[in-house]
């Protein structure tokens, strides 16, 4: 998002921005969220990324967890699937926040990574 002295994000091609701390974007309780760019829906996900067509299933939406003002948890397999064409991009970044609860964090190494989300 920004840092202390600066808490805009720059929005010049950004596709996808989702706060789970931020109303417009999501209300504890809901089984979706809300793209803050386009207003898209953004669902719980089925079944494996780029392998089908996707159904939105409600039960593998990410729990939402109130520390931090509002957290998205992934425990237990749970993910998100983006219910609109974002186009075709060559270059991309990706920020999030990762809060460390555990010893021992599993992170899927860079390729595998880019796979599993689609690009």
């Amino acid at each position: 998002m920004g840092i202390a002295y600066n808490t805009s994000i720059v929005r010049d091609g950004l596709v996808l921005h989702l706060d789970p701390a931020n109303p417009k974007c999501f209300s504890n309780g809901q089984t979706s969220c809300t793209n803050m760019v386009s207003g898209g829906s953004v669902t719980g996900a089925s079944g494996q990324p780029n392998a089908g067509t996707h159904t939105p299933n409600t039960a593998n939406f990410p729990a939402y967890n109130s520390i931090n003002a509002g957290v998205f948890d992934f425990t237990g397999g749970k993910g998100m699937n983006v219910e609109e064409d974002l186009g075709s991009h060559t270059q991309f970044s990706i920020e999030c926040g990762i809060i460390k609860t555990v010893l021992v964090l599993n992170m899927l190494p860079m390729p595998e990574m880019m796979e599993a989300i689609g690009f």
